[in-house]
């Protein structure tokens, strides 16, 4: 709905490809950090008080921890919008890219050219959210250890 918009409004291009895959990332990241940060203990923010901690410090260590579980589910969300965008902002607006590829195989019944294409699009999406599940891995390995932090 609005890639016809954003291609009155900044042309063809790259222009209108990259806001439309960040306008549909930026979505699910600032719903799930903000999702995050208030289901904060609050007791958690009245230890920080009460042990005199900066606000920086209290973002650092109390506030950052405990969204960051909800900060990377909704980067692994805005992922795959990132590349639905990316698929669509290519089959209505390219000169080129893969989704340009596929259109011009389209034009020409190539299904071989338009599978390779999905295919393609299907295996960095994998990537991606394989990539982002071994992030989570790597920085909240403190939730294996039964919620202590290392």
């Amino acid at each position: 709905a609005l890639a016809p918009l954003f291609i009155l409004w900044f042309g063809i291009g790259e222009d209108p490809k990259i806001l439309l895959v960040f306008l549909g990332a930026l979505f699910p990241i600032y719903l799930n950090l903000h999702k995050g940060i208030r289901n904060i203990d609050p007791k958690l923010l009245e230890v920080a008080r009460t042990l005199g901690l900066s606000r920086a410090q209290t973002i650092r260590d109390i506030i950052l921890p405990g969204a960051l579980p909800d900060l990377l589910l909704g980067v692994r969300y805005a992922f795959g919008i990132a590349w639905l965008m990316l698929v669509v902002a290519e089959q209505v607006n390219a000169e080129s890219g893969i989704g340009h590829m596929m259109m011009d195989a389209e034009d020409f019944l190539r299904t071989d050219i338009i599978l390779v294409g999905l295919i393609v699009y299907g295996l960095l999406g994998l990537i991606s959210d394989r990539l982002v599940r071994a992030a989570e891995r790597w920085l909240l390995v403190w939730q294996k250890l039964g919620g202590t932090r290392v």
